[in-house]
Parts: C-alpha cells; structure tokens; sequence
C-alpha cells in the first residue's frame, strides 16, 4: 500500500506500506514491513522492518522487529523493539491473516534447520543428476 495524500482514521493492514514524503497517515496500522518517509501519527505494528527515511515524522506508538533510522528523522513516538523469543501474538493480533502460523515460524528460525537447507537442495541436484546420467547412459 502506497500512501502519497492523507489517510486520517485509518485503520491499514497490509504487507508493505510505503508513506510517501507528501503522505500522511493517522490512526493505525499493521504490516509486515514499513517504509516513511512522509508523517505518521498513530498505533504501527510491524512484524518486520520499520525504515524511517529523513523526511521522515513518526508521533505514538511503534512496535516492531527491526528498525533503520536517516539521520534527520523525526520521532516522537513510543518504540517498542520485538524480540524473535518476544511472545508477540497479542501484540501483532491484526497480522493474523498475514503472517503463517507461529509454529511454522518458530521452526524455520532455529538455526540448525536453517543450515539443513542448503544440504536439501545439494541432495536434491545430486539424485537428480544421477537421474539424468542413468537414462543418458
């Protein structure tokens, strides 16, 4: 969602929304990811990446995964930064059709299944060579 005018009482749920620097949006909103650069006065809950670039006027409440701030960006605004061990369901309710189930999400952010990944795909292309050369040869 890209906002360039005014959206006042909003209520935004979104993957992306992207504030524009004539943009201007009050009321509330949940993403998945968040780029500002124009003015925010509100509730944003962000299960990932808040950027607030300089032009950038954030007022309210913030809560988020990561944030990356421009130097120039000005926030008066409560933030709240979300661990991956943050127990945040209720905090990130209005993401509920967005995002997979938690569970999905807590298996594929340990470590050693991420690693196991790469040895899937080598599998993979292993045997499906060995495939290949069988019936050429």
């Amino acid at each position: 969602m890209f906002v360039d005018g005014a959206a006042v009482n909003a209520d935004l749920r979104a993957t992306q929304l992207s504030i524009g620097a004539t943009g201007r949006v009050e009321g509330q909103a949940s993403v998945l990811r968040a780029e500002i650069a124009g003015t925010f006065d509100g509730a944003l809950e962000c299960a990932g990446e808040v950027i607030l670039r300089s032009s950038s006027r954030i007022s309210g409440e913030i809560k988020c995964a990561r944030l990356v701030t421009h130097r120039g960006a000005v926030i008066a605004a409560q933030v709240r930064i979300l661990d991956d061990d943050d127990d945040g369901d209720e905090t990130l309710h209005g993401l509920s059709a967005i995002l997979p189930p938690r569970a999905a999400r807590r298996f594929w952010k340990q470590r050693k299944y991420r690693k196991l990944v790469p040895v899937g795909y080598g599998v993979f292309l292993a045997v499906g060579t060995i495939g290949i050369a069988s019936l050429i040869l």
